[in-house]
């Protein structure tokens, strides 16, 4: 009878460790070091399970007032480096915010092979976020 419970335990416990997923928001805020605005429009919220490896997609559309205040927080991110020349010598691995001809761009990877990237496009004033991991 010990088994059944313990076994009934250790599969409840599996299971709702996987619904409790912290929210992609947090996420790439955590990861980017940004804020997003409030009351953005979430345009896509997709987690891919692959086993072991998995990835995450967000998408955010903005309005003209988050879109400033979003570039604001990335400009303020300890990672934006406006001085393209110090990349030049940096560790391809450490995050770094750069502007591009599009808007602003983020990437970074950590050494337990998780991967991030951003692209904020000025022009649509859409934000895209991805989390990998293999």
């Amino acid at each position: 009878m010990d088994i059944h419970r313990n076994s009934f335990l250790l599969v409840f416990l599996f299971l709702l460790d996987s619904c409790v997923q912290t929210s992609s928001e947090f996420r790439f805020e955590k990861a980017a070091d940004i804020n997003i605005p409030l009351n953005v429009e979430v345009i896509r919220d997709e987690y891919q399970d692959m086993a072991q490896d998995y990835a995450i997609y967000y998408s955010i559309k903005l309005t003209q007032e988050q879109f400033q205040q979003i570039r604001q927080s990335i400009r303020d991110s300890k990672y934006f480096e406006d001085d393209l020349t110090k990349m030049i010598g940096m560790d391809s691995e450490e995050p770094v915010w750069t502007k591009t001809n599009i808007g602003y761009e983020f990437s970074s990877s950590t050494y337990s092979r998780t991967s991030f990237g951003s692209v904020l496009d000025a022009s649509t004033l859409v934000m895209h976020f991805s989390e990998f991991s293999d």
